[in-house]
């Protein structure tokens, strides 16, 4: 018998496939980025830029706290309306620069890719 809607389960594993997922899209992205690189002009900007930015977001990942271990932490203890205590935020900016640089890469090689730039 399977549990039902109401029922709590146990949360989902952090291993297998789809946790591989971005790391391959990253590892794929900085193949395409590199190899656009290597084919001159400007791209050969945004290959440095690409890898920076996939380096910097595997420290991120690993800094990150295992999503697991901070459900325990919780112990199910939503914040209560006028909650002053300051919200985690020390992600937010690294992700924000990350993001940036990685959209900003992939603009300049796929311009430089499609003879626009």
């Amino acid at each position: 018998m399977s549990a039902g809607a109401g029922t709590p389960t146990a949360p989902p594993g952090t291993g297998g496939m789809p946790m591989l997922l971005p790391v391959l899209a990253v590892v794929a992205s900085v193949v395409v980025g590199v190899r656009g690189g290597l084919q001159g002009g400007i791209s050969w900007i945004g290959a440095p830029l690409l890898v920076g930015a996939s380096l910097g977001w595997m420290l991120l990942v690993r800094r990150l706290p295992d999503a697991g271990a901070e459900r325990e932490d919780r112990s199910g203890d939503q914040r209560a309306a006028g909650d002053t205590r300051a919200a985690r935020r020390g992600v937010l900016l690294p992700s924000i620069v990350l993001v940036a640089a990685a959209v900003i890469a992939g603009v300049i090689i796929v311009g430089a890719l499609a003879g626009y730039l």
